[in-house]
Formats: structure tokens, C-alpha cells, sequence
């Protein structure tokens, strides 16, 4: 895996040669690409979900770590 750029995004290479941006915000995939420098592009045009944002937070949460599910 990649973080060279920075580190809103993770690059991932996969068996098939191709590359993944993953959003290190939201967890989500949000570009494939075989040329990894066309990645950054794609990138530019990401935007998180509040719902990806919001089930995130939930998971991050100290209360959720002791048990408690904070809604």
C-alpha cells in the first residue's frame, strides 16, 4: 500500500495489476485505475457521504469501545 499522496487516500495495488484509492475518511473505494498517477484525479472528484462519515464516527467513538452504542 501507498500513502504518497498524503494522507487523505491509501493506494492499494491488486492481483490483476490495477490500483484502488481508498478514502482514508471514509473507507471507501473511490477510484480503480491500471495507471496509478490517473488516480489523483479521480481523487479530486471524491466526495464522503454523511452516512459513511456519520457510521464512522459511531465506530470511533470511545463509548462504542466500552460497549455503549452511541446514536
Amino acid at each position: 500500500m501507498n500513502n504518497s499522496s498524503g494522507e487523505r487516500y491509501m493506494h492499494r495495488k491488486n492481483a490483476d495489476r490495477s490500483y484502488d484509492s481508498i478514502c482514508l475518511q471514509c473507507f471507501r473505494t473511490v477510484a480503480t485505475s491500471s495507471d496509478e498517477l490517473a488516480l489523483a484525479e479521480l481523487e479530486n472528484l471524491h466526495k464522503c457521504s454523511e452516512w459513511a462519515m456519520y457510521a464512522n464516527a459511531i465506530v470511533e467513538s470511545p463509548s462504542w469501545r466500552r460497549g455503549h452504542y452511541a446514536l
